[in-house]
């Protein structure tokens, strides 16, 4: 098999080497004949839909064909009925000259074949999916749990909860090692770079992520977006003033960031979402937080990515969040994440009495440590 330096060398040198395609798709699962399978290309450069496309599973057969004249980012899959289960079929593909089969058995499994680049990526993916599925399967218990609709013991309900975490850093490290690795590779690069930089937070790390990138690369959209975060995460490090932001709280009131930052008190900023499981997992520790230093000169403010009102309070309640509580209801688009380059959740800012900040990230006994560290002061 190729390397992938020789891929790209090959891809680069060779972009207008145009030619057929033939996507050749296999469904073990007989209740999914009849069913829509949908096609969306979009461009390595600008990230923009090229084309979309559509056909039907029939006898657990379903194809597309056309002409390519570069590789592309490619998505196969089935409709999602139901939030709480991945598509039936699914599959992360490079659009590329020759025949590519998509292969999907009964247990909902996708293994994509018959292309260099495509196999390529396919040894890649399918590290991720190992602990994707794991993921999954601990999520689909804790939302049962949360939703009474299958009750767990408390402790094991703790564990799932810690397993969780572990489970999704896990998969986050081997997804910045396959991206720093295979940085010039413009599939996994869209599909990769900006959850690997979510995942690095530190900006040395997330420079050295970049580190190996070609011209190419470097005229990506999604390059250029990882390169705005480090810019906006240097303009809000450690020792930079607040930025002042409005949002709404629980009743509706507009409120600013400035009502509480800069007032002679720590403030700690908690970003979260009703939604988030590490965010619910972590927030016994805030709480405990809170618990322990409100009073003495400390408080802390959320701030939710939650697009859903109701979900927000039902969370603010089922939590135990007696701090001021801050939302645009924008989910990923909240002004304030753009603001202070907030890429993951949960994520915490820590400001000093003069609004200055003064940690990033605080999490577990790295939060209680800090804390005792500046209120005993």
């Amino acid at each position: 098999m190729a390397t992938m330096a020789a891929i790209v060398a090959g891809m680069l040198s060779g972009c207008n080497d145009s030619g057929n395609y033939i996507i050749d798709g296999s469904v073990a699962d007989s209740t999914l004949n009849g069913q829509m399978v949908y096609k969306v290309v979009t461009d390595n450069i600008t990230g923009e839909v090229l084309e979309r496309d559509s056909t039907v599973i029939a006898d657990g057969k379903y194809a597309f064909r056309g002409t390519v004249s570069e590789p592309n980012c490619c998505y196969i899959s089935t409709k999602n009925e139901n939030r709480r289960e991945l598509p039936a079929v699914r599959a992360n593909i490079v659009l590329e000259k020759g025949t590519i089969n998509i292969d999907t058995d009964s247990s909902r499994h996708t293994s994509v074949s018959g292309t260099v680049w495509n196999e390529e990526c396919q040894s890649m993916l399918d590290r991720l999916d190992s602990v994707g599925v794991k993921i999954h399967e601990i999520s689909d218990k804790l939302n049962k749990h949360r939703s009474g609709e299958e009750v767990l013991p408390e402790q094991q309900f703790k564990e799932l909860e810690e397993q969780s975490i572990l489970q999704y850093n896990n998969r986050m490290d081997i997804n910045y090692e396959i991206v720093k690795d295979n940085i010039n590779n413009p599939v996994i690069c869209n599909l990769r770079l900006k959850i690997a930089a979510i995942h690095a937070g530190d900006v040395e790390k997330m420079k050295d992520l970049l580190a190996g990138a070609n011209e190419y690369t470097k005229s990506m959209k999604v390059y250029k977006e990882v390169v705005e975060q480090i810019e906006t995460l240097e303009r809000t490090a450690i020792g930079a003033p607040f930025i002042d932001f409005k949002m709404l709280d629980p009743d509706g009131k507009e409120v600013s960031l400035s009502d509480y930052v800069g007032k002679g008190k720590y403030v700690l900023v908690d970003f979260w979402a009703s939604w988030c499981g590490p965010c619910r997992a972590e927030m016994p520790n805030v709480v405990e937080a809170y618990k322990k230093f409100a009073g003495k000169d400390f408080e802390i403010v959320g701030i939710s990515f939650d697009s859903k009102k109701e979900a927000w309070l039902k969370s603010i309640d089922e939590l135990g969040l007696s701090w001021p509580q801050m939302s645009d209801l924008k989910g990923w688009e909240c002004a304030a994440g753009y603001l202070y380059a907030i890429s993951g959740i949960p994520h915490t800012i820590l400001f000093d009495k003069d609004g200055k900040i003064i940690a990033r990230d605080l999490r577990g006994e790295k939060l209680h440590n800090k804390l005792s560290e500046i209120i005993s002061k």
